[in-house]
């Protein structure tokens, strides 16, 4: 009887009780819409997309080992200069990575555990890639805490977001270049060609053809000197420079001595190719020589 009623009901008003649809032409269909199931906004996308513009960068400035050495300061470190684990363990000397998928992983974990969550918080302006690469690179050396200032924007922050001359956002990231035994030349050359990605002097395709233990080439002193004018040509004379100095074959000295930090080997050769711009991240294999392992 109570099916019966259900059916009876259901024909009075033109709705079929099996389907639900509408029984018959010009007939009002009275099923509500399916709710639309919200989909949560991807606040870091913007910020992995540049990663794939900073991933040459760290390459070359952080040098890539499967096998844990110590950094200039003593610190046991491993992959693409990385201190910690994913999980927070600290590297110690004896750690060793399975594969360079896990060496990328690494890189991965730590700028979405610590980067992105910053850059996203006080970074506010619209940045093109290259811009937020560099500060994706400085942020990965210097930690991305150079952004907060006692939960407000730094003044590194501030100047980013006011869209600072180059000559104002290069001295900003020219403040950067000490470690803990004072002023270093090659915390001050990266900081430089940071600055010069930034202002898409230096592209993707130079850092791809880099070599790796070129950056031991490069002097501070020479960079600065064109950094300073401010200007476009000084930018432009500053990347030859370095195109120059990184574009040519290591001698064979230098390449014997840096073979932990990546050898004579190009930088496209750490990492991931290249290809309709990335929809999927393949990896070259790494082969690392054993040897001195302290940068």
């Amino acid at each position: 009887m109570g099916k019966l009623r259900t059916f009876l009901i259901s024909a009075a008003i033109g709705v079929s009780p099996f389907s639900g649809s509408v029984a018959g032409p010009g007939s009002a269909k009275i099923d509500a819409p399916a709710k639309e199931t919200p989909v949560a906004k991807d606040a870091f996308a913007r910020f992995r997309e540049a990663e794939k513009h900073a991933f040459p960068m760290l390459v070359f400035f952080e040098g890539c080992s499967l096998e844990a050495y110590k950094d200039c300061n003593g610190i046991p470190t491993i992959g693409i200069g990385n201190i910690t684990f994913p999980d927070g363990r600290k590297v110690t000397i004896k750690d060793r990575l399975a594969d360079n998928k896990e060496m990328y992983a690494m890189v991965s974990s730590y700028l979405e555990k610590r980067a992105y969550p910053l850059l996203d918080k006080y970074i506010t302006r619209q940045l093109e890639p290259e811009e937020m690469a560099a500060l994706i690179s400085l942020s990965y050396n210097c930690g991305a805490e150079i952004f907060e200032d006692g939960g407000r924007p730094s003044r590194f922050a501030r100047l980013i977001n006011d869209g600072a001359p180059v000559e104002d956002m290069a001295r900003a990231f020219l403040r950067k270049s000490y470690s803990r035994k004072g002023f270093n030349n090659g915390l001050a050359v990266r900081r430089c060609m940071e600055v010069l990605y930034a202002e898409k002097a230096l592209t993707f395709d130079d850092f791809q053809n880099f070599y790796v233990c070129s950056y031991d080439k490069l002097n501070y002193k020479d960079l600065s000197v064109c950094l300073k004018a401010g200007d476009r040509e000084g930018i432009k004379k500053a990347a030859e420079h370095v195109r120059r100095i990184c574009s040519t074959v290591p001698d064979r000295e230098t390449a014997q001595k840096r073979e932990w930090f990546g050898g004579n080997r190009k930088v496209s050769f750490f990492t991931p190719k290249q290809a309709d711009k990335y929809p999927e991240l393949k990896f070259s294999p790494v082969l690392l020589a054993d040897g001195k392992r302290t940068r």
